[in-house]
């Protein structure tokens, strides 16, 4: 009898891990898994680094995320860029960064670990706009990484 009871226990075991395995693979908002986080490209920077850099020098936050999203909660003091709407928000964009004497470096953001909106919008600023040898970086993890690290800052 309890053999066969743990044999039953096992099989439902597998069975649900094996159905929140492919829910987790094949979800379209799956939340990422900082434990297992791919490390930082190059040109990424984590969020406590970019928290440092804010202290030491200043930054100035570009989200790249959609108008709805942004309207939800941002970073303090965040401009939104995005490759959708370039030509829309690139003149008061250039502004700000003409007015800026410091040269404060540009860190950019968007929703997810793997969001392609932060490199886009980097690849444009790098190309298509006078920055000259201005810093700009990407947000490693985005938005959920900077809410997690901000969240455990808070409590």
């Amino acid at each position: 009898m309890i053999p066969r009871a743990a044999a039953q226990a096992a099989l439902l075991l597998a069975l649900a891990a094996a159905a929140a395995g492919l829910t987790y693979r094949f979800h379209p908002d799956r939340p990422a898994l900082y434990l297992t986080a791919e490390s930082a490209d190059p040109d990424e920077i984590s969020v406590a680094d970019a928290l440092a850099l804010e202290k030491s020098r200043g930054v100035i936050w570009v989200d790249a995320r959609s108008n709805s999203q942004f309207a939800l909660a941002h970073i303090p003091g965040a401009i939104r860029l995005t490759d959708q709407e370039w030509s829309d928000l690139m003149f008061p964009f250039i502004k700000i960064l003409d007015a800026d004497d410091a040269r404060r470096p540009l860190v950019i953001y968007c929703d997810a670990q793997k969001c392609a909106a932060s490199k886009a919008v980097r690849n444009r600023l790098r190309y298509e706009v006078p920055i000259g040898d201005r810093e700009v970086h990407v947000l490693h993890g985005g938005w959920p990484a900077w809410q997690a690290a901000t969240a455990s800052k808070q409590h």
